[in-house]
């Protein structure tokens, strides 16, 4: 990669908001991921949603009435459980696709360049 090239990523970069924050979040986020207690609450609330499963489909083949109340609250929690948990993945990938359209515009500007000096 050209010095020029390096030089326009940057430049697109450093003026792209998102791109700044998202760096921050993601580094942020993959201390968070390392630490010993995500690890634990990962593994606690993954736990959970199987024993709140395996709990409703108990109830539910020992021929109890079916709440359906109570089994959308279970998809809710579960569902925002996950979310949660998806958390950090999701702002690396966020962060990959910011970093993708820098890259994007520093090759447009960086062809932009060339073509002037040819001319």
């Amino acid at each position: 990669m050209s010095n020029a090239l390096v030089s326009l990523l940057a430049d697109e970069a450093s003026k792209d908001e998102y791109l700044r924050s998202g760096l921050s979040e993601q580094l942020a986020f993959e201390e968070l991921q390392e630490h010993r207690a995500w690890q634990i609450i990962e593994s606690r609330l993954n736990d959970k949603i199987g024993l709140l499963i395996e709990q409703h489909a108990r109830s539910l083949m020992a021929g109890a009435p079916v709440d359906q109340r109570k089994t959308d609250f279970l998809r809710g929690y579960i569902a925002g459980v996950k979310d949660l948990l998806a958390l950090p993945g999701n702002v690396e990938k966020n962060f990959d696709r910011a970093l993708d359209r820098a890259w994007e515009r520093a090759q447009v500007a960086s062809a932009a360049i060339s073509s002037e000096e040819v001319s």
